[in-house]
């Protein structure tokens, strides 16, 4: 439940103009237990496990009305507000009363003729934010560095969106990963290897189902080299997913095929399915990575790893929540397995 303020401010001179602000949050705390299987014969397993803070975060919500059809919505988005340092390596801690830290954060200009978003977002994995239906804990991309599938990173964009009908078109542009700032991502601060993505989008909802599908085309680009590059980096990326709500259930899929500059291809898949009982609410994930002519080592072959996941309701704000996953994370031989497994509680205001 979000608690509204209501901003002082009128401007005088131009007659009513009032902003609405709102704010939300979330707090869990818990408790991880986490095995990081070795990634080869002679390697070793990494066991670690405690209490903590899993996310504190707090974001405050502007809207404004222009007038003319035209509207301004902010978000400000920050964390770290509690003792653990949970904000020091969004989301998790690698030390203790870290300080106070900035989350997303965006600005939304509406017009009759669509939607202009900018910003700085940890932007979403795809496959789960199209086939995860948001229930998970953690989705398998950001498990604490074990990415079956592909790692999220923050980035500066624009978004242009066009409703449609029950269709929205999407044009967007992402600067060059974690290079955030003003004057940093036109070639990045990575030595000019940064990319930056170019994004065409179809949306579609209705009655229950949605669709979405994607074209990611990524610039500064080179051909295979020695090393880490041997493989070349990302030319371009299709994806598309969707989901369907049943009312007994909901189930999703999405998947994504990145093409690299040499002759690499990497296709990741997730389904998914969330079963509500009552106050307790059901899901599991399954999720594939399937690495295809890679002239790098220990890098062609299949990963697949699986989540699983329960809530108990306590209140709409409130929430017990358990989740456990099981992820190959490598191909190497002798590799293991990688687990982990979360017991927390989640009050969201």
């Amino acid at each position: 439940m979000k608690k509204t303020l209501v901003a002082l401010a009128v401007l005088a001179a131009s007659g009513a103009s009032m902003a609405q602000v709102t704010m939300n949050g979330t707090f869990a705390f818990g408790f991880v237990e986490t095995s990081t299987g070795k990634a080869s014969a002679t390697g070793t397993t990494v066991k670690s496990s405690g209490l903590g803070v899993q996310t504190s975060d707090v974001t405050l919500n502007v809207k404004e009305d222009l007038g003319g059809g035209m509207g301004l919505s902010l978000s400000y988005g920050f964390g770290g507000l509690d003792r653990s340092g949970e904000s020091t390596s969004q989301p998790y801690a690698t030390g203790s009363n870290g300080p106070v830290t900035g989350r997303n954060g965006s600005a939304t200009l509406t017009t009759p003729v669509g939607a202009f978003t900018y910003g700085s977002n940890k932007i979403a994995d795809y496959l789960n934010a199209m086939a995860g239906l948001g229930m998970n804990i953690d989705d398998m991309s950001d498990t604490r560095g074990l990415n079956l599938l592909a790692p999220r990173a923050r980035r500066d964009f624009v978004q242009y969106d066009a409703p449609i009908g029950a269709f929205r078109v999407s044009l967007a542009h992402l600067e060059s990963a974690n290079d955030l700032g003003i004057n940093d991502g036109s070639q990045g601060l990575n030595g000019g290897s940064a990319q930056r993505i170019n994004v065409v989008g179809l949306t579609y909802g209705a009655k229950g189902l949605n669709l979405n599908g994607q074209y990611l085309s990524y610039d500064n680009n080179w051909t295979p080299r020695g090393g880490a590059l041997i493989d070349g980096n990302i030319d371009n990326v299709v994806r598309f997913g969707g989901n369907y709500n049943f009312g007994m259930a909901k189930v999703g899929a999405a998947m994504q095929i990145a093409d690299y500059m040499g002759s690499r291809k990497d296709t990741q898949t997730m389904l998914t399915v969330a079963v509500p009982l009552g106050a307790i609410d059901l899901a599991a994930s399954y999720a594939m990575r399937k690495v295809e002519d890679s002239l790098a080592a220990n890098t062609n072959g299949d990963r697949d790893g699986y989540l699983l996941y329960a809530a108990y309701n306590m209140s709409k704000r409130t929430a017990l929540k358990f989740q456990y996953s099981d992820v190959k994370s490598a191909v190497a031989a002798g590799q293991e397995n990688s687990t982990t497994m979360y017991g927390i509680i989640s009050h969201k205001f």
